[in-house]
């Protein structure tokens, strides 16, 4: 039960952190509401599993303008209400991206990050409490993506 629980659970984290971020990428701006439906569609994904206190998303703007190191445009959160901070880094602050990776001047990224933990439902002492760390990085498609704008 817990092996097959447990497979589920990555499988599922997989899809919600790449849908997360590829939704936000395929978007022509950034405001309030799109980042809100961007955290509704986690909890379709989710199904059965909730992320509530035990995780969340952590979407992230990153840019590179001219020579300058990579940094965090802007950052948000949701679909959970866990503390966990981004590896990226914070708003305004050089950007740590994976893998070395490593952008052109004038490039714009959205980074998707998620933590959940998991805790061993029947057998405690089979599957130790782990928390899970994704993260996936797009290309917006049809804007820079590099400011979330009000709602007007």
């Amino acid at each position: 039960f817990e092996g097959t629980r447990y497979i589920l659970l990555h499988q599922k984290l997989d899809r919600v952190v790449a849908t997360a971020g590829d939704i936000l990428a395929q978007s022509t701006a950034v405001n309030p509401n799109e980042l809100q439906n961007v955290y509704d569609s986690v909890d379709h994904i989710m199904r059965p599993f909730m992320i509530g206190a035990n995780g969340v998303i952590i979407l992230t703007s990153v840019g590179k303008a001219g020579a300058a190191q990579e940094h965090v445009n802007w950052q948000d959160r949701g679909a959970g209400t866990s503390t966990s901070v981004s590896k990226v880094g914070l708003t305004g602050s050089s950007a740590v991206l994976p893998n070395g990776f490593t952008l052109d001047a004038g490039e714009t990224v959205i980074v998707s990050e998620l933590y959940f933990s998991f805790t061993p439902i029947v057998f405690p002492d089979a599957f130790v409490a782990t928390e899970f760390y994704k993260i996936m990085v797009f290309k917006p498609r049809l804007a820079p993506l590099d400011v979330i704008e009000p709602l007007s």
